[in-house]
Parts: structure tokens; C-alpha cells; sequence
């Protein structure tokens, strides 16, 4: 798992926060939140707040950003976790589009990359 440094989203990398060949890789999803809530994913794995019942996952790493930034609590930063499944879609795990959902959080993606969104970041 690597640290991705934050580049400002802009039209020439299609928004996109993550390396080509991550964001264009079919096993690849990403999923946005806040700093905390990622640290405790990386520690413990996706397990969503109990108002929940899926944890979801977009195809690229723009649709995320929004979301991310929404997350950010007390000036912290939000986070995108780069997500790698074995199989999709499987038992567990639902697509619809460009949209991923992980019903059954006894499957476990495997975190490849994260990217921090700093606090200072404005989200147009």
C-alpha cells in the first residue's frame, strides 16, 4: 500500500487523483472519506457505520473527490482509498455501472494506494 501525493484534480488527468494505470484498472475501485475514517479502514478493513448496509465504490477516483471533501470534519483532510478486488461481480458484491457495492464485508478488498485531500482544497 502506497501514499499518493495529493495533484489538484484538473481537466487534463480527467480529474483523476490516482496514476493511469490504477484509475483504467478493471480490478480497481475507490471509495472517498474522511481522514479518520480512513485510517481506521486501513487498520480494520470496511466494516460501513451501522446506518449502512454496503460500503460503495466508484470505477474512478473523481466521483469520489466531491465526497471526500464532504467528510472532512474539525479542518482534517478527506481521503480516497485505491481498492483492489479479486473478482467483480461476485457473491457479496454488487455493480451497477460505474458504481460498486460490498454487501458482505467478510470480503475484504485488498487497499493498494490512499491519497489525502488536503483541508486547504476547494471542491468546484
Amino acid at each position: 500500500m502506497v501514499e499518493i501525493e495529493f495533484i489538484n484534480p484538473i481537466e487534463e488527468n480527467d480529474n483523476q487523483l490516482f496514476s493511469r494505470e490504477l484509475e483504467t484498472n478493471h480490478n480497481v475501485w475507490f471509495h472517498g472519506t474522511s481522514e479518520e475514517s480512513a485510517l481506521l479502514i486501513i487498520k480494520i478493513g470496511f466494516h460501513p457505520a451501522k446506518t449502512l448496509q454496503s460500503s460503495s465504490f466508484a470505477r474512478t477516483s473523481s466521483p469520489c473527490i466531491g465526497f471526500a471533501c464532504d467528510k472532512r470534519t474539525n479542518g482534517g483532510r478527506g481521503a480516497i482509498l485505491a481498492v483492489r478486488f479479486d473478482s467483480v461481480p461476485m457473491s457479496g458484491i454488487r455493480q451497477n455501472g460505474d458504481a460498486l457495492y460490498l454487501d458482505n464485508h467478510a470480503i475484504q478488498p485488498e487497499i493498494v494506494a490512499y491519497c489525502f485531500i488536503p483541508e486547504t482544497f476547494i471542491f468546484r
